[in-house]
């Protein structure tokens, strides 16, 4: 999971088994649900382990707007092992992007979070 608000996505990858030698994974984001440009920003590169690393970090960029959109998901896929090999299941996750803005708009995020009372003051 990542908010929107968060501005970056943080994803740790794990090598188990021997630590042995340098191995890598090709990683990309594809679109589900959310859209790469609207949603984040599309990225891919090559994670490399060196000798005895055991995790490798990888920075995904989400992308902020004022207007309200539903939780929506990317994935994040991993392939190509070089020196190692990839989880049965775990090649593929589904990365779901909640968006914390007020519905329809956050133009009355002020007046909304005040209450009814605020929310009465919403010009019609």
């Amino acid at each position: 999971f990542v908010e929107e608000s968060e501005g970056e996505l943080h994803v740790d990858l794990m090598r188990l088994g021997s630590l042995s030698g340098k191995s890598s994974v090709y990683w990309e984001t594809l679109d589900s649900s959310a859209e790469a440009g609207f949603s984040y920003v599309a990225a891919s590169g090559v994670a490399t382990f060196e000798d005895g690393e055991h995790m490798v970090s990888i920075k995904i960029e989400v992308i902020e707007s004022d207007a309200w959109a539903p939780t929506v998901e990317f994935k994040l896929r991993l392939s190509q092992p070089v020196n190692c090999e990839l989880g049965l299941f775990l090649h593929t996750v589904r990365v779901k992007l909640i968006d914390g803005d007020h519905f329809p708009t956050n133009k009355y995020a002020e007046s909304i979070g005040e209450g009814m009372s605020g929310i009465r003051n919403i010009p019609q």
